[in-house]
């Protein structure tokens, strides 16, 4: 299933969560259930880049391995909640997939919605919004920001959905004192929301088409943010590192 690049994730409640990496029995575990939805054989690991582990696996009836790069993370503060996410090129070399896997119970008619972050530096003084809760930042022209993405304060990492954008002139959400002028550090860009395909006993699928324009923003990207649902309006951000993502996707056959 292809990302909705015009779905936009306003209207929902959510959070970024920390997170934290985990084992390596669980990756193993995700990379059985996500080969071939779910696989038998265990994989041979390959060494790492960055944050992502080279894992290769051969088939059933294949006359190939598959080889895919995988990061499994969980939120710090639910640690029920993880997400095993591989990156592969199948077997004919016809399709390049991003492939999630989500655990069950998760709300699933709102899908796993996806933003991309890039590092960025400007300063911009803070204007009035024309809502209560919102306030104005004025965008740079290098910088590239629309409706449903998200700025990320310098001074505190606050996350600040833009909810209108005119021209360079960004309304977003914001909390406590108004100072005259804010930093931002990163932007994620709004990729839109992916319906999961299928669910297996130990969690929820869904495949994203890496498409080129979403494979160049993994590549330049620092880190991938899905969002998961528990309720239709309570989701939160599970961010996902993309240290080495290039480099390990670039080595798979």
């Amino acid at each position: 299933m292809k990302v909705n690049l015009a779905a936009t994730l306003s209207g929902a409640a959510w959070r970024p969560s920390r997170i934290a990496r985990l084992s390596g029995f669980a990756l193993l575990a995700a990379f059985c259930l996500l080969h071939a939805g779910g696989a038998s054989a265990q994989g041979v690991s390959r060494g790492k880049d960055g944050d992502w582990e080279t894992r290769c696996d051969k088939p059933p009836g294949a006359q190939e391995e598959v080889c895919s790069i995988m990061q499994f993370v969980s939120a710090e503060d639910r640690p029920n909640v993880g997400l095993a996410v591989v990156a592969l090129k199948t077997v004919d070399k016809k399709a390049q997939i991003l492939r999630v896997l989500a655990p069950l119970g998760v709300y699933l008619k709102r899908g796993l919605g996806v933003s991309v972050g890039t590092v960025v530096s400007f300063k911009s003084p803070l204007g009035d919004g024309d809502k209560p809760g919102t306030v104005t930042v004025t965008v740079p022209a290098n910088v590239d920001a629309k409706q449903g993405d998200i700025l990320v304060r310098a001074d505190n990492n606050e996350f600040m959905r833009i909810v209108a954008m005119t021209d360079r002139t960004a309304t977003v959400q914001w909390n406590g004192d108004k100072p005259a002028s804010v930093g931002i550090s990163e932007v994620f860009q709004n990729l839109g929301a992916v319906g999961f395909d299928r669910c297996l006993p130990d969690g929820c699928v869904l495949d994203v088409d890496l498409t080129p324009q979403v494979l160049d923003m993994l590549r330049k990207g620092t880190t991938a943010l899905f969002y998961v649902y528990q309720t239709p309006d309570d989701g939160f951000g599970i961010p996902v590192s993309l240290n080495g993502f290039a480099a390990g996707f670039d080595k798979l056959p």
